[in-house]
C-alpha cells in the first residue's frame, strides 16, 4: 500500500476500535447494574420473608437454646503438688508437669 493509503486506513480502523470498546465498556455497565439491582431486589425478598416468618416464641428467640445450663457432671479436681496445675481426680500424672500424683 501507498502511504496516502495509510492515512485513509490507519484513523478508520483505530476510529472502529474506539466504537467498538465503547460498546463493550456500555454493555459491560449496563449487566452490571443489572445485577446489582438484581441482588438488591432478592436482599429485599430475603428481608421480608424472614420478617413473616419469625416467630418470636422460638427457642432462638427466647435465647432458651439448652436444655439446661448445668453441665451433665462435676468432675473433680485435683491440685499438683510440684506445679499446681489441675488435674482430673485419680490422674497418674500431672498433665501440665508430668510428675506422679
Amino acid at each position: 500500500m501507498r502511504f496516502s493509503n495509510w492515512l485513509l486506513v490507519l484513523p478508520t480502523l483505530c476510529l472502529g476500535v474506539v466504537i467498538l470498546t465503547s460498546f463493550v465498556i456500555f454493555y459491560a455497565f449496563r449487566r452490571g447494574r443489572q445485577a446489582i439491582s438484581q441482588l438488591q431486589q432478592d436482599e429485599t425478598n430475603t428481608s421480608a420473608d424472614l420478617d413473616e416468618n419469625t416467630n418470636l416464641n422460638s427457642r432462638w428467640a427466647r435465647a432458651d437454646l439448652a436444655e439446661n445450663n448445668q453441665p451433665d457432671s462435676i468432675i473433680e479436681m485435683a491440685a499438683c503438688p510440684a506445679c499446681g496445675g489441675e488435674n482430673p481426680a485419680g490422674a497418674a500424672a500431672c498433665a501440665y508437669c508430668g510428675r506422679k500424683l
